[in-house]
């Protein structure tokens, strides 16, 4: 099991506000996918900078991307609308970070304290969007007519290219949310020792075989200090409950050579 590295709650901070460039970015992605402690991190992080974002103390672009990430997610609407409803209700900002900002997403939390936190978050988001906030034009903003409208963040998977063939168990899931269609982002790390220096890569239903998504050559790209490779495609091409093979095809002056068949099965996310 891996833990938090001290300078990972900096590292955090700067992704969260959009500061890394692509590659960071790319691998504390792929670490929050993979390191549980390092996601609890993040939320912690988050709750912080949300605290410090509502009382003015962060730049306008900063604040803005963390509003933009936030907005992209139905939990991290409701985390934000809870935020400014205690704001506008006149209560102490700070409180959040340790009470109701990591209970309403922490999967480790206990049941009576996830249910009263639930309980809170429910009566204050219920007063917070039906009653006018202060100082407003005829009394009409409300919280959620100030949340601003971005496009989400797109859904990352990464799939190992010596994976989870058809048929087999453990195979990925991906969660995909209800609405408009969201922005899909395949990782598949390389081996080390890959001398391939392009990709040709298909992306099938595994029941019908029918193309979804095509890429005849793909240059790898780094992240986190490994080569992967990092694909994008519409969650409107996939439907839920259907099982996706990506294969994968090295190309070198010798011609190609099969490097994997991962597949991963599509859900839907829970509402």
């Amino acid at each position: 099991m891996r833990f938090p590295a001290l300078h990972d709650e900096d590292r955090l901070r700067s992704y969260l506000l959009g500061l890394l460039n692509e590659d960071q970015a790319d691998e504390i992605e792929r670490r929050l996918l993979a390191e549980g402690e390092l996601f609890e991190l993040a939320e912690a992080v988050e709750g912080d900078l949300l605290t410090a974002a509502l009382a003015g103390e962060l730049p306008s672009p900063q604040r803005g991307h963390l509003l933009r990430r936030l907005t992209a997610s139905p939990g991290g609407r409701s985390r934000l609308a809870l935020a400014r409803g205690l704001a506008v209700l006149g209560r102490d900002a700070r409180s959040l970070d340790g009470v109701s900002l990591r209970l309403l997403e922490r999967p480790a939390v206990r049941a009576a304290a996830l249910a009263a936190s639930l309980a809170l978050a429910v009566g204050v988001f219920q007063l917070v969007t039906t009653t006018a906030v202060p100082g407003t034009e005829n009394g009409a903003n409300t919280i959620a007519q100030a949340l601003p409208q971005v496009d989400p963040a797109p859904l990352l998977l990464q799939l190992a290219l010596t994976g989870v063939r058809s048929g087999g168990s453990g195979i990925p899931h991906l969660e995909i949310p209800a609405g408009a269609p969201r922005e899909v982002r395949l990782q598949l790390p390389l081996d080390p020792g890959e001398t391939s220096t392009s990709f040709e890569v298909t992306a099938r239903d595994a029941a019908t075989r029918e193309v979804v998504a095509a890429y005849p050559q793909v240059t790898a790209r780094n992240t986190g200090g490994r080569r992967s490779i990092v694909l994008s495609l519409s969650s409107g091409q996939l439907h839920s409950g259907g099982l996706y093979e990506i294969e994968v095809r090295g190309l070198g002056p010798a011609g190609d050579e099969l490097l994997g068949k991962p597949t991963f099965k599509v859900i839907a996310a829970p509402s």
